[in-house]
């Protein structure tokens, strides 16, 4: 009897351990690095790229718009028409912001989001002299974008 109540206790505490696992990030899904930077030989700036999207990815398209700018922009593409894009440059850039614009923290940098009539978000910011720009016209929201910026590295 006595080793009975053990197992259930176990088991109870084995449940109460993995939902209390089960955290805000628990729709992430992992993204390959190698996917991207197979793609950008001759960036010579040291960049960071997401570790993390919330969706699974069924295509990744790279593209470099010109050779001779620093700057390099990703499409991470999904099932069901999710998306998020992503530019990067070591350029120094001037966003011109809307009205609307919230700033908010992305890793310890001041970022900006914004968010237009059309649904389309972007969340920019700048960390150690490069600039990101994560971007979608999907249901993802601002906290999602975050989430996916903060999973830079």
């Amino acid at each position: 009897m006595k080793a009975k109540s053990i197992v259930i206790v176990l088991h109870v505490i084995l449940l109460f351990l993995y939902g209390c696992s089960a955290g805000a990030n628990d729709n992430m899904y992992e993204v390959s690095r190698e996917d991207v930077t197979q793609n950008l030989e001759g960036i010579e700036f040291d960049y960071e790229l997401p570790s993390e999207m919330p969706f699974e990815i069924a295509n990744v398209d790279v593209s470099r718009p010109s050779l001779s700018q620093p700057l390099f922009a990703v499409d991470y593409i999904g099932e069901n028409e999710k998306h998020i894009s992503l530019e990067v440059t070591n350029s120094d850039v001037t966003w011109t912001l809307p009205d609307e614009t919230e700033e908010v923290d992305v890793n310890g940098n001041e970022g900006m989001f914004m968010e237009n009539d059309q649904g389309a978000k972007i969340l920019a910011w700048k960390a150690q002299g490069v600039s990101y720009e994560l971007s979608t016209n999907t249901d993802i929201g601002k906290d999602m974008l975050i989430n996916v910026a903060e999973s830079f590295d």
